[in-house]
């Protein structure tokens, strides 16, 4: 459940109430204006994303698709001693693979719907 009060912050001002002076998409965000930059890195890859990062002071990367957190890109750019929020591959492999997340579940008896692969 999500609940918002009327009097929440917009992102800009949220933004601003947090001291964000920048936030930048590795991809295209279409409502990158302002504060909000799109780098549109060609490859978009861990590598490409790791060199961009080591030439600019940024104070944390938020990772939000499913694949490169499967692919460990936590990992490397905590290696890299990038501070990130997300989970190292090995937690994020709860959401990207529906089959060890069933077994993980029914080794620790955390309840869930029966399946069959």
């Amino acid at each position: 459940m999500a609940a918002a009060r009327a009097n929440t912050p917009s992102p800009g001002n949220l933004l601003k109430i947090l001291g964000v002076e920048k936030v930048f998409f590795s991809s295209h965000n279409g409502g990158a204006t302002g504060k909000l930059e799109n780098l549109n890195l060609p490859n978009n890859d861990t590598q490409t994303i790791r060199t961009w990062l080591a030439s600019h002071a940024v104070d944390l990367v938020i990772i939000g698709p499913e694949n490169p957190l499967n692919d460990g890109i936590v990992d490397q750019l905590t290696a890299d001693g990038v501070k990130v929020f997300g989970p190292q591959k090995a937690a994020a492999r709860l959401e990207g693979s529906k089959a060890f997340a069933k077994a993980f579940m029914q080794k620790y008896d955390i309840p869930t719907a029966s399946y069959k692969m």
